[in-house]
């Protein structure tokens, strides 16, 4: 009888230790081991990309009213996915003058709305 209440006693103390060791999956059930260790992978692998791409991309902001635009700093002869098989950009010329005429036009013509808003304005409040 003392041999068996020894065995028991040792059994209990090394019960003991492995739970306080192991936490709380030594208390769950074992089938939820491997779902928790997947759940904690695709947790890290999410906060990772995003912490990836939120300081590596120039196209990705958090305060919009600093720069409402970001994609207009983006260098295009940079790749910008993760993986670019042989990709070679070259400016187009005629492309870009194109887009410079376009943009002047556009600030020219939304000076002008605004002009002709502030004076509708002002003619109908005075």
């Amino acid at each position: 009888i003392k041999d068996l209440l020894y065995r028991i006693r040792i059994d209990t103390a090394r019960t003991l230790k492995s739970k306080m060791k192991f936490g709380l999956i030594q208390m769950m059930r074992k089938q939820l081991i491997p779902l928790i260790g997947i759940m904690t992978f695709a947790a890290a692998a999410a906060t990772f990309a995003s912490l990836y791409f939120l300081f590596s991309k120039n196209d990705v902001i958090l305060n919009k009213s600093r720069n409402p635009e970001p994609w207009e700093g983006v260098d295009p002869s940079k790749p910008q996915k993760l993986v670019t098989i042989h990709q070679k950009w070259r400016p187009i010329e005629e492309l870009e003058q194109v887009y410079d005429q376009v943009i002047s036009h556009v600030r020219a013509l939304s000076l002008s709305t605004l002009q002709l808003m502030l004076s509708v304005t002002k003619a109908i409040c005075w």
